[in-house]
């Protein structure tokens, strides 16, 4: 990730280095979460494990001063900059898509993959420790409930 289109919190909509780069500007400069998530899928599409760790600890991080409730969007200042995520005036909260981020976020940490010739749901080898303990009942993938668990370092996927 370049350091002109991150903001230590997420992905910017426009570089630092673009003319018309606004931190608070709605598409020139604004941290879109579920933008950002979906930069993070194709991250780890590509084998950046360690860019898509970074980017769901620090939107995780940044939904705490949200009510755990992720906006529409944010401003794009750095992290260095202010102490917490700086709220964009008439962004929606909640918002469907950025709802959604979070799921998409822990998918992608986990390796949560169908299969559905095997009828297996695939995880991935190693998850970032900072998940450990992590418990979800109820993830719906094949037609089915699962229960995920991480313990170790390791993803379990049973059906519940």
């Amino acid at each position: 990730m370049g350091k002109e289109l991150w903001s230590g919190r997420g992905i910017r909509t426009m570089s630092t280095g673009d003319a018309a780069y606004n931190p608070l500007a709605y598409h020139n400069g604004t941290v879109w979460p579920h933008d950002t998530s979906l930069c993070a899928w194709g991250l780890s599409r590509s084998g950046h494990a360690g860019d898509v760790d970074l980017i769901a600890r620090r939107l995780f991080q940044s939904a705490r001063y949200f009510d755990w409730s992720l906006p529409e969007v944010f401003a794009g200042f750095h992290r260095d900059e202010t102490p917490f995520p700086i709220a964009y005036p008439t962004a929606a909260r909640p918002q469907a898509w950025a709802a959604g981020t979070p799921v998409l976020m822990l998918r992608l940490l986990l390796g949560l993959e169908p299969d559905p010739h095997s009828g297996v749901l695939r995880t991935a080898e190693v998850v970032p420790e900072w998940l450990d303990g992590l418990e979800l009942n109820g993830v719906r993938a094949l037609g089915r409930s699962w229960h995920i668990a991480v313990a170790d370092g390791q993803v379990s996927a049973e059906t519940a």
